[in-house]
C-alpha cells in the first residue's frame, strides 16, 4: 500500500469494555494491523470489518487480501461488485480469505481519423 502505516504486527485492544468479554474475533484493519473490540457483539465486528475494506475500495487501493467471516464476506460480494472489484474467496480456517483486486479498466473506443 502505497502511503500507508508501516508498522510490525500490532494488536490494539479495548480493555475497559471487558464486561462481556466472550469469544473476540481479530480484525484486520490494515495489513498487519488487527483489532479487537472486547465487550461489542458480532454485529459491531461484522460492521467494523466490512467498513474497513469498504474503506479501501473506494481508496482505490490495486490488491486488498483479508482473512474474514462468512457473513462479511456475503456482504462484500455486491460491494465489491459495485466498486468494480473483482472478488475471490477461498475457504480458510476461521473463515474465507478473500482476494479483492480492481476490475480490468475499460480502454476508450478506437476510432480511425
Amino acid at each position: 500500500m502505497t502511503g500507508g502505516i508501516n508498522l510490525p504486527f500490532t494488536t490494539i485492544s479495548f480493555p475497559w469494555r471487558c464486561a462481556k468479554v466472550g469469544m473476540m474475533r481479530q480484525i484486520e484493519i490494515l495489513d498487519d494491523v488487527r483489532v479487537r473490540f472486547p465487550g461489542r457483539g458480532p454485529d459491531f465486528d461484522l460492521g467494523i470489518e466490512v467498513g474497513a475494506i469498504c474503506v479501501l475500495m473506494a481508496q482505490a487501493e490495486p490488491v486488498i487480501r483479508r482473512s474474514v467471516s462468512a457473513e462479511a464476506l456475503e456482504q462484500l460480494r455486491p460491494l465489491a461488485q459495485r466498486f468494480r472489484y473483482v472478488l475471490v474467496a477461498t475457504p480458510a480456517e476461521a473463515g474465507w480469505d478473500v482476494h479483492l483486486s480492481q476490475g480490468a479498466q475499460r480502454r476508450p473506443a478506437l476510432r480511425v481519423v
